[in-house]
């Protein structure tokens, strides 16, 4: 199984393509920005690849370990009250990404995974392999 890679340390987490690089060969992400700097220990996600996202069982399995992952590197942070603004935002993104998380094993548990929570439809399956605690479908997540 191929893993994808974070840094853990109070730098900027990327959160688009800019200054990341993609090893194909091996399936990791590795943040690449200069605010990762030299000293952010990287961290490996679970890989989504392969996980059937229509079945609830094997979702939240999947979610379980992100959430477990998101948690043990938000401990890893110091607290906000020792951080540069970039070091704060980057806390600020894990702490938004485990809350995402867990709101999404909530939907799952409660029948509710895959439907948007503003228009009450069915969210398309590539969204939800690309953004697997995506609680809105791309239009109303665009308003």
């Amino acid at each position: 199984m191929t893993a994808h890679t974070h840094p853990v340390a109070p730098q900027k987490h990327h959160t688009s393509s800019a200054g990341a690089s993609h090893n194909r060969s091996a399936g990791t992400t590795r943040d690449r920005s200069p605010a990762a700097g030299s000293s952010a220990t990287l961290i490996e996600l679970p890989d989504p690849a392969g996980v059937p996202f229509t079945d609830p069982v094997e979702v939240d399995a999947y979610l379980s370990q992100l959430e477990a992952v998101r948690q043990r590197q938000l401990d890893t942070l110091p607290s906000t009250s020792h951080l540069d603004q970039v070091a704060a935002t980057y806390r600020a993104t894990v702490e938004r990404i485990l809350h995402e998380v867990r709101a999404a094993r909530d939907r799952v548990a409660a029948g509710r995974y895959g439907i948007c929570t503003r228009c009450d439809t069915e969210i398309p399956l590539p969204r939800l392999e690309l953004r697997p605690w995506a609680a809105m479908c791309a239009r109303c997540a665009a308003h």
